[in-house]
């Protein structure tokens, strides 16, 4: 029986989360906000979130909003030894009951070795994407990494099979809150005005970090394409990153500042899909495209790299096309499809239930007290 559980009263699950990445606006602090917000407001777990980096006042409020406690501990990149002994130390003085720990490469054995030291008898490993930064050092680590988790989970088939390779891994999807982002009219028509684009102007969009993973050079040249062709049309950029200043130069130089809005991060991302007409995700490479799932539920038409993992589509609105055909393809292909309704069938409503964020938290929540229970 794991350390903790008795036949007694029954206590509160006390877990506590990792996202190597840190706690920012990408999908793995998405996927953790949702679940654990969910299962925090319903009382059945008290959710702890360490970030090994500086977090953003506006991320600080809302884990606060949604009762989630947070706790930094800086050094993981410059001072591996030092972050690893702060975070042993920080272990031990905690009873938790799991440690749960995203990344996407065996560097994850830094926390998860640091959880075993502490006596935490149930320790997840989560992939989350299907390659990784650090090629070496994830080879190097391998080893270690594959003795010091407990329990495998992955985003998609993919992302589980890149980084477990032959051992065995669970899916569990990302999920989505669908009512919330089923298309609206009046927000469709409030974001517009507030940006100033007219009612018939062709939006395209994008949601992500700016960062090479995200190929937003490679989509600015589409986009340029398209304004050639169709004058009227913008482009949306939602996110922060370190190539954003990069890109907004390319903008620039391209004479299209007019028509590129640089959003920045928002906290209704949900509204902003139904103010565009196309969605764009030219990645190099994803684990689990939580956007896309996303612009499925909006009903949007949204336009993928090929390489994306084809598990997260489960509409008709969603066209793969591939990163070795040129700019110049991509908004032919795009174009094709302007003027397209946001519409779903009810066949596709009822397929998006796999991505459904009220199930996925219950699913995550059931997994938890099985391996409690082992």
């Amino acid at each position: 029986m794991a350390k903790g559980r008795t036949n007694g009263p029954k206590k509160t699950l006390k877990v506590l989360h990792i996202p190597t990445s840190g706690v920012n606006a990408g999908g793995i602090t998405k996927f953790i906000l949702d679940t654990m917000g969910e299962l925090s407001a319903e009382k059945k777990l008290e959710c702890h979130i360490l970030s090994p980096f500086n977090v953003e006042h506006s991320l600080k409020k809302r884990l606060n909003h949604l009762g989630l406690s947070l706790v930094v501990i800086n050094g993981r990149t410059r001072f591996p030894l030092g972050y690893f002994s702060k975070l042993l130390t920080y272990l031990r003085k905690n009873n938790f009951d799991l440690v749960h720990v995203h990344g996407s490469s065996s560097l994850m054995a830094l926390e998860l070795l640091a959880a075993r030291l502490a006596g935490v008898d149930v320790r997840i490993a989560h992939s989350h994407n299907t390659t990784c930064d650090h090629k070496f050092l994830h080879k190097l680590l391998r080893p270690l990494f594959l003795r010091s988790y407990t329990q495998a989970l992955a985003c998609s088939q993919a992302a589980g099979e890149w980084l477990f390779l032959e051992n065995d891994f669970k899916v569990i999807y990302n999920g989505v809150d669908l009512q919330r982002f089923q298309f609206s009219e009046r927000q469709r028509s409030a974001i517009r005005k507030s940006l100033g684009i007219a009612k018939d102007a062709f939006i395209l969009g994008h949601v992500g970090h700016f960062n090479q993973q995200k190929n937003h050079t490679f989509l600015i040249d589409v986009f340029q394409k398209i304004e050639r062709v169709m004058p009227n049309a913008n482009l949306l950029l939602i996110g922060t990153g370190s190539r954003k200043d990069q890109i907004k130069a390319k903008v620039e130089q391209l004479k299209l500042s007019d028509k590129v809005f640089f959003i920045g991060n928002v906290t209704d991302v949900y509204n902003w899909f139904s103010a565009m007409d196309v969605f764009i995700l030219p990645s190099l490479f994803e684990g689990f495209s939580i956007v896309l799932a996303e612009a499925q539920a909006n009903g949007l038409v949204s336009f993928a790299a090929d390489n994306i993992p084809p598990t997260v589509v489960v509409t008709s609105k969603v066209h793969f096309v591939s990163l070795k055909k040129s700019s110049k393809y991509w908004a032919e292909m795009i174009l094709q499809q302007a003027g397209v309704e946001h519409h779903l069938s009810e066949e596709e409503k009822r397929a998006l239930k796999i991505f459904d964020g009220h199930e996925i938290s219950t699913q995550l929540y059931e997994e938890y007290l099985t391996l409690l229970a082992k």
